[in-house]
């Protein structure tokens, strides 16, 4: 009597193919995912609060590889390539670990195959449409539209009915040459801060379309199965423990201390200074102490030159310290804020306690309105208002001379 037939493919290979398509495709899906959130926020011109965190992110792993920036012209802007990698590659390791632990279902392979084509041949482009296409008009868009609706069609048609696959082999082949072609044309991911996303982690999405094909291949070929083995509880677990702590030393804020609760509150320092800009913007340099004695100190474009002196009570000065404390100054990393060329930057040193902190702003490009940035411009504009420095500050004349 003969045995039951089997299918052409060994298991071990079956099992194989499909948790390298599980992996790929969820790696393809986070890069996707945070290249759009990341570009349409950098195009918004810093409107969302995420970019300060994804900055902080960049600057932080800068700091632990201990990177820094080839051309010093850049050293104020942190580039975001590898934080970026390293993000994507955690995200797409906790997308998997949760699929992983995800109850079998009857039509996994199906969605499997679904979900693995779409990311491998038209996730990447149609989040490229949706970011750059009310910003471009061009016949470069068009074609690249109706590149990916063609390419959306033949995705559909192979996957319900499959053709030669050296025929599909030519189509994806093409399919990637022609978006290698509008990515490198349109220098969307070439920015100041770096690549986004990184050239090499765009890889994962031929890969993927390899992987897929087999997949296909491997499905058609075989009688349908239970869902592959999954390795041990202990290492998906692992996995996800090891790239949620990842993922919270970048992305998370540190710990912090309050301003205005000091143990020793005449120890309390809180020197604000403003620098110039091309239209000669006022250079000072106010400083409070916490028993309420104002130092101040004019330098350049300012009514006043020199040194002149002020006191405030101790409920001003503890107003001054809120307004820094909601702008959470002690957690504040200046290296991911906004920035521009030529205009004017303010810097505030406050000292509490021991603890000594110093960060400073551009004052026209501050990111969100609700951000951080935007609050520590803020509390500073609320110590001249205190103080009063327009007395010696501004002059009859819109502008004082030097």
């Amino acid at each position: 009597m003969e045995g039951p037939k089997r299918g052409k493919n060994p298991p071990l290979i079956r099992e194989h193919v499909q948790s390298l398509l599980e992996i790929l495709a969820s790696v393809g899906f986070a890069l996707v995912v945070l290249f759009a959130i990341t570009m349409h926020s950098m195009i918004d011109g810093f409107s969302s609060k995420g970019v300060y965190y994804f900055f902080r992110a960049a600057v932080r792993t800068n700091d632990f590889l201990h990177l820094t920036p080839a051309d010093p012209n850049l050293a104020r802007w942190p580039n975001v390539g590898f934080a970026f990698g390293i993000s994507t590659l955690c995200v797409g390791i906790v997308i998997f670990a949760v699929v992983r632990f995800l109850p079998d279902f009857r039509f996994y392979k199906v969605a499997l195959g679904l979900i693995g084509g779409f990311v491998a041949f038209l996730a990447f482009p149609a989040a490229w449409l949706l970011i750059f296409g009310r910003a471009r008009s061009s016949v470069g868009w068009t074609a690249a539209a109706i590149e990916f609706i063609c390419g959306a069609i033949l995705f559909l048609v192979y996957y319900w009915h499959p053709f030669a696959i050296w025929a599909m082999n030519v189509l994806m082949l093409l399919h990637y040459c022609f978006w290698t072609f509008v990515i490198c044309r349109s220098h969307f991911s070439d920015t100041v801060y770096g690549n986004v996303p990184p050239p090499a982690l765009l890889l994962v999405f031929p890969l993927l379309g390899i992987v897929w094909l087999l997949y296909m291949k491997v499905a058609a070929d075989d009688v349908p199965s239970e869902r592959p083995s999954r390795p041990s509880a202990a290492m998906r677990f692992g996995a996800l423990i090891v790239s949620t702590i990842v993922l919270g030393a970048l992305w998370l804020s540190g710990t912090g201390y309050s301003l205005t609760h000091a143990k020793d509150f005449d120890s309390v320092v809180l020197e604000m200074s403003r620098s110039n800009c091309q239209m000669g913007c006022p250079v000072y340099t106010v400083t409070v102490h916490g028993n309420g004695k104002v130092d101040y100190v004019g330098r350049q474009f300012v009514r006043v030159h020199g040194a002149e002196s002020s006191f405030l009570s101790q409920d001003q000065v503890r107003t001054l310290l809120d307004g820094f404390d909601r702008a959470d100054f002690s957690r504040l990393e200046d290296r991911a804020f906004a920035w521009g060329y030529h205009t004017s930057r303010v810097g505030v040193k406050i000292t509490v306690d021991g603890k000594t902190k110093e960060v400073w702003s551009d004052t026209y490009h501050v990111g969100a309105k609700s951000s951080s940035q935007a609050k520590f411009v803020q509390a500073a504009a609320t110590v001249d208002k205190v103080l009063g420095t327009d007395r010696w500050v501004k002059c009859d004349d819109s502008r004082c001379s030097p």
